[in-house]
């Protein structure tokens, strides 16, 4: 690993883990490590920012997790098929009525994502 290990993990048990790692999270920190190495990545905001995002989203377990919402908020794969035929105009708004909460959130981020992309002229 280029960026010593040893100086790494000798530096983050103290913040913000508390003092010590467990043995997942060492194992969840040097899958973030390796996948930085691997693309060859090299501004290390960047990596700063992955790991603090990463502590974080899991709670600093470092490890993948189940959202809070469970299934509630993930769209079936109906929901997902209605979504593409749906649109974003005012069909869309009223078949919207029908679908779960996750397809609804989904609906909405993607009309807003491509409404910022039209905005900022992204393709």
């Amino acid at each position: 690993m280029a960026h010593e290990p040893h100086c790494f993990f000798s530096c983050v048990p103290r913040a913000p883990f508390g003092g010590s790692l467990w043995q997942s999270q060492v194992d969840g920190l040097n899958k973030i490590l390796d996948e930085w190495e691997r693309r060859g990545l090299s501004d290390v905001r960047w990596l700063a920012y992955m790991l603090a995002t990463t502590f974080h989203e899991t709670g600093g377990k470092m490890q993948p997790v189940r959202e809070a919402g469970g299934e509630k908020y993930t769209p079936a794969l109906e929901d997902w098929k209605r979504i593409k035929m749906i649109g974003y105009g005012v069909s869309g708004l009223i078949a919207i009525a029908g679908l779960t909460t996750g397809a609804i959130v989904t609906w909405a981020s993607d009309g807003a994502v491509a409404w910022i992309r039209h905005w900022l002229k992204i393709n």
